[in-house]
Formats: C-alpha cells, sequence, structure tokens
C-alpha cells in the first residue's frame, strides 16, 4: 500500500513539473544533455557494456557521496572481481565531477527519474548483482526494482539527520518499507542506528546493520606534496606566508555575513586574503558583484592569469572538484550552509589539511563532525558575525596557537580512518559469497 501511494502522489508531481522540466531543457543546455538519463532512454552503448556483465551499480546523490564512490571503486577494483561499474547521481555537479574524476569504464549516468515505468525497466535490463547507495540518498522504486531485478541491495556510510530522513517522513511507513528491502546497511555512529531503530520499529532488524564509521575520514588526504604545495601558491597567485580566510560551499545571504567581517578582520589584518568557495559555481558572477559593492579588489579564480591579479583581495572559486585542496593554503576555514539553515556540508576536508574549522548553529547535516571537531578543540560554532570576527580574531593573532589547532586537527582525521576496511569487506562477502 505504502509503494501505491508513494507511486500515486509521485505521478501526480510529475504532471505538474514534467513540463517545467522540459521548458528548461530547451533553453538551458545541461538540462537538454540529461533529459535522455532522466527519463531512463540510455545509450546503446550503455547496454551493451553492462548487459551479461557483473555490475555495480553505485547511486551517489552529488559531488561528496561522488567522492566516496570513486573510493569504493577504487579500492574494490583491487579486489580482482572483473566487476562493470554503474554510477547514477541525483545532481548535474555530482554527474560532471564523476564524468571528471572516473575513467571510461565506469558507466556514468543521471539517475533515471523514481517513476516504475521508467527506472524498472532500466534495472531489469542491467540486472544489478550489487546496488550499493551511498548515505541516504534512497528513492523507493530504485530501492524496490534494484532488489526485484538484481541480486543485493546496501546502504553505505548512513548518517541519520533532518536533511537525509526528512524527504521520507510525509509518508507513514515509506522509510522502514525501503530499509526493510536492504541486505546490508552500514552506518556511521550508534547514535545513527539508534534513530534508524526508532524510525523503523517493530520492522527493524538489527543483524543488517553495521557501525563502521565514517567513510569520509578515509578519503582525506592529510599532507600534500611540497610541490603540489607550491603549485597551489603559484596557481592562485599566494605566498606561504600570506593569511587566508576560506569561506568554503557558502550559500545566499552567508556571504553578506562573510564580507562584513572581512571588512572589519581587515582593519586589524590588513594582508588578510578572502577566498568564497559557493556551493554553487553559477553564482560566481553575483558574488564577484557583491564583493565590488563592498570595495574589495575581486576576481575569480578561473581569471587569475595575470600579474594583475595578485592584488585582489578576494578571490572567488568558480570550478568544481579543487575545493579540498585549495584548503590547504588557508589559515582558517568557515564552512558554510551553517549560518543559514541549510544545515552545513563537510566540516573534516578543512580538519584533515590543518584548519581550524568555523561553523554556524545549522549543522544538523554534519553534527556529528560538529561535535567531535568542538569536543577536540579543532572546530569553533559562531552563531553570528559578531562571534564570526571574535573567534577569527583570536585565531589569527596568536600564530602558535593556529599551528598546534591545525596539527591536532590532522591527527583527528588519522585516528579516526578505517571505516572503508569495513565497509570493502562487507562489499566483498556479497559479491563473493552472495551475502549469505
Amino acid at each position: 500500500m505504502v509503494y501505491f501511494l508513494y507511486n500515486l502522489v509521485t505521478h501526480i508531481f510529475t504532471l505538474v513539473l514534467l513540463p517545467i522540466y522540459l521548458l528548461k531543457a530547451i533553453f538551458r543546455k545541461k538540462y537538454r544533455r540529461a533529459i535522455r538519463d532522466r527519463l531512463g532512454f540510455l545509450s546503446a552503448e550503455f547496454y551493451e557494456a553492462v548487459v551479461g556483465k557483473k555490475v555495480v551499480w553505485i547511486h551517489a546523490a552529488s559531488i561528496g557521496e561522488v567522492n566516496i564512490a570513486k573510493r569504493l571503486i577504487n579500492e574494490l577494483r583491487e579486489e580482482n572481481l572483473d566487476l562493470k561499474f554503474v554510477l547514477s547521481t541525483s545532481t548535474h555537479s555530482g554527474r560532471q565531477m564523476a564524468k571528471n574524476k572516473l575513467d571510461e569504464e565506469v558507466e556514468v549516468i543521471l539517475l533515471p527519474m523514481d517513476l516504475f515505468w521508467i527506472i524498472g525497466p532500466v534495472l531489469a535490463k542491467v540486472k544489478p548483482e550489487l546496488s550499493i547507495i551511498v548515505e541516504p540518498d534512497l528513492w523507493p522504486n530504485f530501492v524496490y526494482f534494484a532488489k526485484k531485478y538484481g541480486e543485493k541491495v546496501m546502504m553505505v556510510n548512513t548518517w541519520i539527520g533532518k536533511k537525509s530522513i526528512g524527504q521520507y517522513l510525509w509518508l507513514p511507513g515509506l522509510l522502514p518499507a525501503m530499509l526493510k528491502r536492504l541486505d546490508k546497511c552500514t552506518v556511521q555512529t550508534e547514535t545513527d542506528l539508534e534513530k534508524i531503530e526508532k524510525y523503523c520499529s517493530n520492522e527493524f532488524d538489527e543483524d543488517k546493520y553495521k557501525i563502521t564509521g565514517n567513510i569520509k575520514f578515509d578519503q582525506l588526504e592529510i599532507d600534500l606534496q611540497e610541490s603540489d604545495y607550491d603549485q597551489l601558491l603559484e596557481k592562485y597567485h599566494l605566498k606561504s606566508e600570506t593569511p587566508l580566510f576560506i569561506a568554503g560551499s557558502t550559500h545566499p545571504g552567508e556571504e553578506e555575513i562573510i564580507l562584513k567581517s572581512y571588512q572589519e578582520l581587515k582593519e586589524e589584518f590588513d594582508d588578510l586574503i578572502l577566498l568564497i568557495a559557493p556551493r554553487h559555481i553559477e553564482r560566481a558572477a553575483d558574488i564577484v558583484n557583491l564583493c565590488q559593492d563592498y570595495g574589495f579588489v575581486t576576481v575569480k579564480k578561473t581569471e587569475l592569469v595575470n600579474k594583475s591579479s595578485r592584488e585582489a583581495e578576494v578571490i572567488i572559486l568558480d570550478t568544481i572538484g579543487e575545493l579540498t585542496k585549495v584548503y590547504v593554503l588557508g589559515s582558517i576555514v568557515f564552512i558554510g550552509g551553517t549560518l543559514i539553515d541549510q544545515g552545513g556540508h563537510n566540516l573534516l576536508e578543512p580538519a584533515a589539511q590543518g584548519n581550524p574549522v568555523l561553523f554556524g548553529p545549522h549543522n544538523y547535516n554534519c553534527q556529528e563532525s560538529a561535535e567531535l571537531l568542538e569536543q577536540e578543540g579543532v572546530g569553533f560554532k559562531v552563531k553570528s558575525q559578531t562571534e564570526l570576527v571574535a573567534k577569527a580574531k583570536s585565531l589569527l593573532a596568536d600564530k602558535d596557537h593556529l599551528t598546534r589547532v591545525g596539527e591536532n586537527a590532522k591527527r583527528l582525521i588519522i585516528a579516526n580512518q578505517g571505516a572503508i576496511k569495513e565497509n570493502i569487506n562487507l562489499i566483498s562477502e556479497f559479491l563473493i559469497k552472495g551475502g549469505e
């Protein structure tokens, strides 16, 4: 009954939203490229590459999950299991990241729409040996048909928060129905497991769940080679002694707070450079205009090609996939989506590069990481512009303390690694023994 109601509602929404999507496809190139995937019209070359093979279908919602998927694929290849990989994403940016980071042997697609007459036939043809969902981007019909036409379905690196499961609570029984169809589920913490038990109630099967920790710790690169570090400095026209304030994954409404904070910080640290990396790079031009309204000499990263760019006070990162490495240049880092109600983003990436990490009160998407960083004295919650400026000043003013915080942050990341190995062992078990 729950699947019937879900399909009824999704078809109603599709009738309303599909014309809008088709209009976007007419005027925006990325939607035109995507529409075939979304409607399940995958190419003959795709099916030729996967049909009859031992397929592992990995679904990764967006950029962060794609990075985890890449690590899983690389690790599984070392197991010599003769696998063919399909990677689906929910977002265009995730698909682009996957295309950039993965070789042509991995079939990268946008996940077809979660309508039974679209996703069902696709999975019936592919018949994946194992379907892996990275973190809880669950789509009811995808889960249903992956289990019906494939072999095993599992979800890895699961965390339970307001954003991760809120979208499933509108229909009572939908979340337990999907979790029931999973053969295995690895979760990050004991707290996540307790929340799953609460939502599943009598449907909870403890044997299918395993606490493995957070894979994101394992995919973090702790120290860059000196040559790579020097290349980054040159690429961004910076000097190693130049203090750099990085605001990563920012959203509308946060850049204003960051720029006002930067104005105050410049009064005390006149050589401080600000780098803003918006969550959505298509906003880069608007942010440049905003920075110029505040009187700052501003340049986009893609324009850092001439000597005059060295005079820039603010750099806007307008490329995908660079932020993780750029953190190594930072003195302090603020993570966006936390001063406004977006739930926050990856706090671990800047910590791995030896940065004190500042974040706002809206961190429900990364609450476990926020609490861990705070407990270890390498993460700092700031509830307002005033608190952000005060904490940034105290850190920048004491270089010895700044260095100690950075080293402690690296040690914390290293101490929490190991989840990838446990997940790979479980996945390999399914593939070799059929999950028995």
